[in-house]
């Protein structure tokens, strides 16, 4: 594992450009007409979060169904949303890609800045829910983000390199996983076949991206260990008050996989500690 860690989240953020455009604000929730309209539509929001089972395709269809009450969705998660994009910008500033695959992207909405300060990287966002990846399209147009692609794509499919190719340098899953459940053993499960699909995907030198806000240990040690079972070994970390960051690589890991989770346990430890000395 690489010794040197990123510093951990800055006091003050950069304004995200995308964002301001797009008129997403910090806000509290659905309106009530927002969640009238949703109902007009056949998606009863309240039954759809009842419901056992719930795909994330319908919680977004729902959520994403017009174009304000997608910027309600994101503004209620504001604080996360700037400091993904911000991340996502300065992770692409890092490792300088020229194509990004970003699986589970919903409406792409962290990677526009990116994409826009790197015209010249190819960055195409996969998710199942069509909502989203409509108005993800929509705004992509109106900022003339003529190198983000949209495509609706279940990550957990098999085969996906005969629609995606398998010479990309940097695979994304952002805010994808359940990153709070409390085995170890059902993180791997969880996790294995995005991660099997990602090292499909990737090219030779490329790298994977997570970031993942709930932090607790069997999320963090089922995400090394799944990681390192398909080949890749733990590049850097950046934990910060809205998410922790993980970059993966190819790059034989040094020691055994049980020295790079307990390494990483440290690491993710030192930098909370160092944003609250007191816990």
């Amino acid at each position: 594992m690489a010794e040197e860690i990123e510093s951990a989240e800055p006091t003050e953020r950069r304004m995200d450009a995308a964002i301001k455009e797009l008129a997403i604000v910090r806000c509290d929730g659905l309106s009530e007409e927002q969640e009238q309209e949703i109902r007009a539509s056949g998606c009863d929001l309240d039954q759809i979060l009842a419901q056992e089972g719930i795909t994330a395709e319908a919680l977004h269809d729902a959520l994403f169904l017009t174009e304000q009450i997608a910027r309600t969705t994101l503004g209620t998660n504001y604080d996360r949303i700037v400091a993904s994009s911000d991340d996502y910008k300065d992770t692409i500033e890092l490792l300088r890609p020229s194509s990004v695959i970003d699986l589970g992207g919903g409406c792409g909405i962290t990677c526009f800045d990116a994409a826009r300060s790197r015209s010249d990287c190819q960055f195409v966002i996969c998710d199942r829910s069509p909502n989203a990846l409509k108005i993800g399209q929509r705004w992509a147009n109106s900022l003339n983000l003529a190198n983000v692609s949209f495509k609706r794509l279940n990550f957990a499919e098999s085969h996906l390199e005969s629609v995606l190719g398998t010479d990309n340098d940097l695979i994304v899953f952002e805010y994808v996983f359940n990153h709070s459940l409390e085995h170890e053993s059902d993180m791997i499960i969880q996790l294995t076949s995005g991660i099997k699909t990602a090292a499909q995907l990737l090219n030779s030198t490329g790298t994977l991206y997570v970031r993942f806000g709930e932090f607790s240990e069997p999320g963090l040690t089922g995400l090394v260990r799944a990681a390192r079972r398909a080949g890749f070994s733990v590049h850097s970390i950046s934990a910060g008050r809205t998410g922790c960051s993980f970059t993966f690589n190819r790059e034989a890991a040094d020691g055994s996989e049980d020295a790079e989770v307990f390494h990483a346990l440290d690491e993710v430890g030192c930098q909370f500690r160092a944003l609250d000395p007191g816990n």
